[in-house]
């Protein structure tokens, strides 16, 4: 089994993930400028009190419509990280234009990799650079299977790219 985090620790790693989003998708600065301002960013994240990041993370789930706070508000302490093999991992719906694709995949993260016509869809090019901090994923466990919370397009796109085993943090 792998090791174990503070759910105040995945609050700080999703308000991480969703504001690195923002910074990335910014095409009118330099990557030299947006470098500089994830490490700051970095470094705000790191010194938020426990109260701040949930809350923080409360809100930035509220604004993007999503469950990752509610699912990690829900869930225990302290979590599992482990690596997983992708042929274990499965993504959530995304919205109604990407979901048929997923579905004639089975929603497996290993079919969806191989499928050239998904790998290829304007709706990943989005995605941008990712960042190290953001190769870990919040998922839900459900009996041997893995279903990605928050990074769905990330976890595509690395697949896509070659990516065989992803960190997941899960209980």
């Amino acid at each position: 089994m792998g090791n174990r985090i503070h759910r105040s620790d995945i609050y700080r790693k999703y308000i991480f993930d969703e504001m690195t989003k923002k910074i990335y998708r910014d095409n009118r600065k330099l990557y030299k400028d947006k470098k500089h301002k994830v490490k700051r960013l970095k470094h705000y994240i790191d010194s938020l009190s426990d109260r701040k990041a949930k809350k923080l993370c409360c809100s930035l789930s509220w604004d993007t419509k999503d469950r990752g706070y509610g699912y990690v508000s829900r869930g225990p302490e302290y979590w599992t990280i482990d690596e997983i093999d992708i042929s274990k991992i499965f993504i959530s719906p995304i919205n109604r234009d990407i979901d048929i694709y997923l579905a004639r995949n089975d929603w497996s993260l290993d079919k969806i990799a191989k499928d050239k016509e998904i790998c290829g869809h304007k709706e990943f090019e989005k995605t941008g650079h990712i960042h190290s901090r953001s190769l870990t994923f919040i998922a839900e466990k459900k009996g041997d299977k893995y279903y990605i919370v928050d990074g769905n397009h990330r976890a595509i796109k690395l697949g896509c790219n070659g990516k065989k085993k992803f960190e997941l943090i899960f209980y």
